[in-house]
């Protein structure tokens, strides 16, 4: 038996979700196992990405100047993929390169110690005037989109974190290159929480359709279920 997986179209990003059901969550503690990352890698990877490569020829993935995997060739599908606590997250596209970044909510987070050392001046200035009850929660919004987009572009943390920035003191959220005056227009972001215990940023090359699926990896082989309700929902970024 064959596992069922959605057709993925030029308007449209998939996003799949592989969670360690054996993993505890603690909402004090960040679990760190590198081989369980690496099993939810392989899972995407084997059992995934060959349904979407063209002519179902083998994948032969390679590492950028700075790092991040691609598929060898000059394939027509982009993806990317980030762990955290357990949770494995792929991000697939046909229309250029993207990133995704998941991070775990962890309560007692050294997330503002990281951002008084790597964030924009301009993002400190909007964390400073927030209630306490709101900082950790926008510092770990900052965070995921800056990921999102230094994986996307391919260059990870070569690409200092603090040569751009978001405003998200707006209702539409930009996003500013050094000290430009006018906001980014090249990629688009999205936001979404995952079960109330991740905070998730996608940066891709263009506006589409984010369709989210859970892969149960306890099954062979693999059971896929789409996500179309959840705790959290996706904020369009520009």
């Amino acid at each position: 038996m064959e596992t069922y997986l959605p057709e993925l179209e030029d308007n449209e990003y998939l996003l799949f979700f592989i969670k360690n059901e054996n993993y505890q969550y603690d909402e004090y503690k960040i679990n760190s196992d590198k081989e369980v990352d690496k099993k939810l890698s392989a899972q995407f990877i084997d059992s995934i990405l060959p349904y979407y490569h063209e002519d179902g020829e083998e994948i032969i993935i390679y590492r950028k100047v700075y790092g991040k995997p691609a598929i060898a060739g000059t394939p027509s599908l982009w993806f990317n993929i980030s762990h955290s606590n357990g949770v494995g997250v792929l991000l697939l596209s046909r229309s250029g390169d993207v990133g995704v970044d998941i991070e775990f909510k962890k309560k007692d987070s050294q997330i503002l110690k990281i951002a008084r050392r790597f964030f924009h001046r301009q993002e400190m200035a909007q964390l400073e005037s927030l209630p306490s009850k709101d900082v950790y929660r926008q510092a770990r919004q900052l965070w995921t989109l800056k990921e999102s987009y230094i994986k996307a572009i391919g260059k990870g943390l070569a690409h200092p974190l603090n040569s751009f920035w978001f405003d998200l003191n707006e209702s539409l959220v930009n996003m500013y290159l050094g000290e430009n005056k006018q906001p980014e227009t090249g990629w688009l972001f999205y936001m979404y929480e995952y079960q109330q215990l991740f905070d998730l940023s996608l940066c891709v090359p263009k506006e589409g359709k984010v369709k989210i699926f859970h892969v149960n990896n306890e099954k062979s082989p693999l059971s896929v279920e789409e996500i179309t309700s959840d705790t959290g929902s996706f904020q369009r970024v520009k």
